[in-house]
């Protein structure tokens, strides 16, 4: 017999294309249309219909009700004393950075907007929830990716609604209270947790993915570590998801299990749901732990209720809490990502167990293999596209580092509890290195095994979308036993294949691109089928930063055919030419005139390094235009604006956008 098809999975699709409407375009006319129609469909008992124009209308009106907080007309480029309430702080380098909720300027209330401030100094440590009070100039934030396909590294911050940027040294910079409310407490709740756990006694790897899966920080994660897990395609272990947020379900199940005992079924379920959402504001509601919560309570109320819990209505359901609270969320990689996984287990992994195939043992290794296959194929194009890379052994790895990770976690909290009431882990912290171990052991085995973009190509958007809707109309094919929808889906994924690879999207396979960010400016060039990084970095800094270069330019490596990666020292003098232009990058305590052998170029690149007369060394250059990079101190950079724009000299920095060098 045919499952029934869940009632809001039509009015939930049809909320997903108010949004992409309303971010094309339809405002208030299209909701006044789709509302209409939707309610007289209903008057004429098209149930059907009118579900989907409701829904078309509602996803309308959550995206015009929730429109992004711009910063307010005037703000650019002003000096003031800003206030606000600190709800990320993440330790970049030799500065803090913090995602503010501004809401006074100058001590007087102003429309609120989000900024994102970066404090030179001492770290500040875990402030999340705090308010904070600033002084600094406040700028547009802008998208600062250089070469092409290279990640913007602030495009997720703006997709969380941040339009703002202000950068500020430690002395104007003050921790004013506390907070407010229940997120503050739990940010102090956090704090300690963090402390507990490094007094353990583990290992360092071993405290920081604790921290990392049961606190989201995952900051504080290697950038080595993280390379060697996203080479084995398991670098999603590394941050709080669904997958951790299901083993912390299952112990409070477990642990409320005296409840059922006692005839208290239905407030065992309350208690986990209760556990559950104070695990999310342990972590500070993260969209992936917020989108794992709501979709687990739907389960758990639907029993309490004596409802069917039907695991697609509770998707929908969850989906739709979500994006009603946040529109924004649907263009994030996390949730695109998270909720193809879990559909692809409904739609494919589902129907499968339901035939009852006489495996014996090996019944629960199969399931999980199959599990693991059909999330990757429907996350598959969707990470290609915003990663550049696929990981041929991601589904060996995964099954033995999630089978090494369960029983981490549970020894991660047990041992937490006994360190919380003064009795040392011990046994817990030895095996809990033993079973990260384990972890490490499958990231070096089944890792370096990674393909990336076809050479010379890279992924339309049209590309994926033809994709994702094939792999699903498939899905529904088979959860619904519809052979035709099965064969056209099947027949579309091979159509939208064979499409991209008959009618590629190349990428320039040379070219001199020049980004930063605030700890060196870079110059990228691309010669040869040879990827070379010129970083002002000193030699040992570079060193450490090369791990980060391979994950940051791997998309335009992979597409641009591009397999030799190497970095390099620019504190001397050096150019760059491609075809007529030429650039200078200034050595790093440049005080006297140019030599003769460096005058005339195009552009004049200084870096951190350069701290003298800007006017008189653009002048010593005789260079057309002089590019400040943006690890140069915001406030000396603005002074070096100030004394070129006096002397007539053309002046920009990297902030105000990526820079190339045209033949």
């Amino acid at each position: 017999m045919n499952p029934r098809v869940s009632p809001l999975l039509p009015f939930a699709s049809a909320f997903v294309c108010g949004i992409l409407c309303a971010d094309a375009g339809a405002g208030a006319w299209g909701l006044a249309v789709s509302a209409a129609l939707g309610l007289a469909a209903m008057f004429a008992r098209r149930s059907l219909a009118g579900s989907l124009l409701l829904g078309l209308a509602l996803g309308i009106a959550a995206s015009l009700a929730h429109p992004q907080a711009m910063m307010p007309e005037g703000t650019a480029g002003a000096a003031d004393v800003w206030e606000g309430t600190a709800e990320a702080v993440r330790e970049k380098g030799n500065a803090t950075q913090l995602t503010v909720a501004v809401r006074a300027r100058g001590g007087h209330p102003c429309p609120p907007f989000k900024a994102k401030v970066m404090a030179y100094g001492e770290a500040l440590g875990d402030k999340a929830g705090w308010d904070v009070r600033f002084k600094g100039r406040m700028k547009p934030l802008e998208n600062r990716s250089g070469i092409p396909l290279e990640p913007d590294p602030d495009k997720f911050l703006r997709l969380q609604g941040v339009t703002a940027v202000c950068h500020v040294t430690e002395d104007n910079l003050e921790v004013t209270g506390p907070g407010s409310g229940t997120r503050a407490a739990f940010s102090r709740l956090r704090t300690s947790t963090g402390r507990l756990i490094d007094d353990m006694g583990l290992r360092l790897a071993t405290a920081e993915f604790l921290r990392a899966a049961l606190l989201a920080e995952g900051h504080v994660i290697e950038p080595e570590t993280r390379g060697l897990f996203g080479r084995a395609g398991i670098a999603h272990l590394l941050a709080l998801s669904g997958i951790h947020v299901a083993v912390i379900t299952l112990m409070l199940w477990i642990c409320c299990l005296p409840l059922t005992a006692a005839g208290l079924w239905r407030t065992r379920a309350a208690v986990v749901i209760a556990g559950l959402w104070c695990f999310a504001l342990l972590t500070g509601l993260t969209p992936s732990v917020t989108r794992a919560a709501a979709m687990t309570s739907v389960l758990l109320l639907a029993t309490v209720f004596y409802r069917s819990a039907d695991v697609m209505n509770s998707l929908c359901a969850s989906a739709l809490l979500i994006l009603a609270a946040n529109p924004g969320a649907l263009c994030q990689p996390g949730f695109q990502m998270s909720f193809l996984a879990v559909l692809a287990i409904i739609l494919y992994v589902m129907p499968v167990q339901e035939m009852h195939l006489p495996l014996g043992d090996f019944r629960g290794l199969f399931h999980s293999a199959l599990l693991c296959v059909a999330a990757f194929a429907a996350t598959g194009a969707v990470a290609a596209a915003w990663f550049g890379e696929l990981h041929l052994t991601s589904i060996a790895a995964n099954l033995v580092a999630s089978a090494a990770m369960a029983p981490l976690l549970a020894c991660g909290i047990a041992g937490l509890t006994l360190a919380s009431v003064g009795v040392s882990p011990g046994w817990l912290s030895w095996l809990a290195d033993r079973l990260y171990g384990i972890m490490e052991w499958s990231a070096e085995t089944f890792g370096g095994h990674t393909i990336g973009i076809p050479d010379g190509m890279a992924i339309p958007l049209w590309a994926v979308i033809c994709y994702v809707g094939a792999f699903l109309l498939a899905g529904f094919g088979v959860r619904y036993r519809s052979r035709t929808a099965a064969a056209a889906g099947a027949m579309a994924m091979a159509a939208t294949a064979a499409a991209f690879l008959l009618f590629p999207v190349r990428l320039p396979a040379e070219g001199v691109w020049i980004c930063g960010d605030a700890e060196a400016t870079d110059i990228a060039v691309c010669r040869g089928g040879v990827l070379t990084i010129h970083s002002d970095l000193p030699h040992d800094g570079a060193g450490r930063r090369l791990e980060a270069y391979r994950w940051r330019f791997a998309r335009y490596m992979a597409a641009a055919g591009i397999d030799s990666l190497r970095i390099t020292h620019a504190a001397e003098h050096f150019m760059v030419s491609h075809g007529r232009r030429r650039m200078v990058v200034v050595p790093a305590g440049e005080a006297g005139a140019a030599d003769t052998l460096w005058r005339g170029a195009d552009y004049l690149l200084v870096g951190r390094g350069f701290k003298g007369d800007i006017a008189a060394l653009a002048a010593s250059y005789e260079a057309d235009s002089v590019i400040l990079g943006t690890d140069i101190h915001p406030l000396r950079r603005e002074r070096y604006l100030g004394e070129l724009n006096r002397c007539g000299r053309r002046a920009r920095t990297l902030g105000d956008g990526p820079l190339r060098l045209t033949p």
